[in-house]
């Protein structure tokens, strides 16, 4: 038999057994307590995720409708007339450019109906503006 004192056998069968203890894994416990903090993280974090999706389709609406008044700006100062009416990244953009002196308003429509429709006006002095809902009215 061994000639080692029963304290130090004692402090090496500790030792062992928390060495085999740590190797074990998770409990039951804890991958509970896991998967309810990520689940309410996830709950947060979803309806936050698909709101800027929303926002995006509506800044690109905005995008369209204001290039179009734009270019329509650009015609009036060369005296020139045209139609506009386009399909550009999913997203129809209609007006037609008057000549210069009148008003002209083009709005962009989304065909999947995520956002509401952006619409910008040519003023009869040619600036350039972007008209929300409660000026449309």
């Amino acid at each position: 038999m061994t000639s080692l004192n029963p304290s130090l056998r004692l402090a090496l069968l500790n030792t062992k057994q928390a060495k085999k203890k740590k190797n074990q894994g998770f409990t039951l416990i804890e991958l509970l307590i896991t998967v309810v903090i990520l689940g309410i993280l996830s709950s947060i974090a979803l309806p936050a995720f698909l709101n800027q999706q929303n926002r995006a389709a509506a800044s690109g609406l905005d995008s369209e409708a204001m290039s179009a008044a734009r270019s329509c700006a650009a015609l009036q100062i060369t005296a020139e007339q045209a139609s506009h009416a386009a399909t550009l990244t999913n997203t129809n953009t209609t007006g037609t450019c008057a000549a210069a002196g009148t008003t002209s308003t083009f709005t962009a429509s989304d065909p999947n109906g995520r956002a509401s429709d952006a619409t910008a006006r040519v003023d009869a002095d040619g600036g350039v503006a972007l008209i929300t809902a409660s000026e449309a009215t």
